[in-house]
């Protein structure tokens, strides 16, 4: 990979982590019974919990 390459893929994965901490945030503000979060989960349809995802072996 060029520096450019490797700059972008940074800035990519920064954004990721950035919005999956944005979203966990968002789902224990609705657990919490917030009623700005649970409009929100509401609006977008998020209501499953954040969760790791993996690729499983066959």
């Amino acid at each position: 990979m060029t520096p450019d390459q490797i700059r972008e893929a940074r800035r990519v994965i920064e954004w990721k982590a950035n919005l999956y901490a944005l979203a966990a945030e968002v789902l224990a503000d609705a657990d919490a019974g917030d009623p700005l979060a649970l409009r929100m989960l509401a609006r977008v349809g998020l209501v499953e919990r954040l969760r790791i995802v993996e690729k499983q072996n066959p």
